[in-house]
């Protein structure tokens, strides 16, 4: 059907063409008309009831603590607000960072502490982009996924000890029929994101060997 549809658009004379987007035009603008129409008075709901909602928390959040962000290098301009709670903290820890989106990422950034060079000192994130499960509310794992490229590997040295990243590979939860079953998939599904240091261990101490393959059951 696609590509029936892309022909008949690739055919097309010039007329057609801008009666085509001038009625998509106007159905979208009244379809925006509408949403916008309703978040407005969703929101006078929720402030006449004294209440907000995740989304509503996220965005006031970002206004409190984002000035301004750079378009071209992302530089986050802090507000006075980020700027004292970011006093506050010696270490923000941040767990499953791939469900991070890119508002609550900039609002981390907003509030970190950062060296001379411009580099952070003190945001430690954890994450597996393989375990990935809320981009239906706006979650970007390719942010986790670019610390990753970025990041150097963590080193003795203390002069370097400054946006590195390390490897925590070893499972102790799953049999190794489960761990190896793992590792095959995710490097045939995701092959630009899963490398050899991305991979399960198998590191849990068994008493009795399991040697038992993982199976996997298909139900219509």
């Amino acid at each position: 059907k696609l590509q029936k549809t892309i022909r008949v658009f690739a055919n097309a004379k010039t007329s057609i063409l801008k009666d085509a987007a001038r009625d998509s035009f106007e159905i979208l603008t009244e379809l925006f008309d509408i949403i916008t129409r309703v978040e407005e008075r969703f929101s006078s709901e929720k402030k006449e009831m004294g209440v907000i909602d995740f989304s509503d928390a996220e965005k006031y959040t970002y206004r409190l603590f984002v000035e301004s962000v750079d378009e071209k290098t992302g530089k986050v301009t802090p507000t006075e607000i980020a700027r004292h709670y970011r006093d506050c903290f010696e270490e923000i820890y941040i767990d499953e960072y791939q469900d991070i989106n890119k508002v609550q990422d900039v609002i981390f950034r907003s509030i970190c502490k950062y060296d001379e060079n411009g580099r952070e000192l003190n945001r430690f994130m954890v994450g597996d982009i393989k375990q990935s499960i809320y981009r239906f509310r706006g979650a970007c794992p390719d942010l986790f996924a670019s610390y990753l490229s970025s990041f150097s590997q963590i080193s003795d040295n203390k002069e370097e000890q400054r946006e590195r990243k390390e490897f925590l590979s070893n499972n102790f939860r799953c049999s190794k029929g489960v761990v190896d079953f793992t590792n095959l998939i995710f490097s045939k599904i995701m092959p630009e994101a899963y490398h050899e240091e991305d991979k399960l261990v198998f590191s849990r101490s068994e008493k009795v060997k399991s040697d038992s393959s993982c199976e996997l059951v298909f139900f219509e």
